[in-house]
């Protein structure tokens, strides 16, 4: 009896842990939906797109390692007292790091504007801001809410 119910316990937790990573999107599945979604959204065509995405996805990846490194810098462990000085420093490079990455932006912003019109780079960030709220909003209805179970 214990070991049907051990092998049941795991046969479902199993199956959970598939279908909730089933539902998580991996790099490159990401990166296509993402590209796709632009794409339309600004109206590129095939070739502004292929240039676009490879200096976008440059970008991408730079912004990445950059904010993987500054945080993994700032991580407290929870039985580590710091000071107040401390406290002040990690925030400070926290504020250097988004400058960094507001200089990144500019940089391929005007890498950007030598092969595309403004009016389609303004779309593109307009349409990756829509691609977030979607990719969020996605999330938010796949997560089992605590009031889940009430009557309509």
């Amino acid at each position: 009896m214990n070991r049907i119910i051990t092998t049941l316990i795991l046969t479902i937790a199993i199956a959970g842990n598939t279908f909730a990573q089933q539902r998580q999107l991996n790099k490159e599945q990401f990166r296509t939906r993402q590209k796709n979604f632009i794409t339309r959204r600004a109206a590129l065509t095939e070739a502004e797109a292929n240039k676009f995405f490879q200096l976008y996805y440059e970008l991408q990846d730079k912004k990445q390692e950059l904010n993987k490194n500054s945080w993994s810098k700032h991580k407290v462990k929870k039985d580590v007292e710091l000071s107040d000085a401390e406290y002040c420093d990690m925030a400070e490079s926290v504020l250097k790091n988004r400058i960094k990455l507001n200089e990144m932006e500019l940089e391929y912003f005007n890498k950007y504007k030598t092969f595309l019109p403004g009016k389609k780079i303004f779309l593109i960030q307009k349409a990756e801001i829509a691609f977030n709220r979607e990719i969020l909003k996605g999330n938010k209805n796949n997560k089992p809410h605590k009031n889940n179970n009430r009557k309509k």
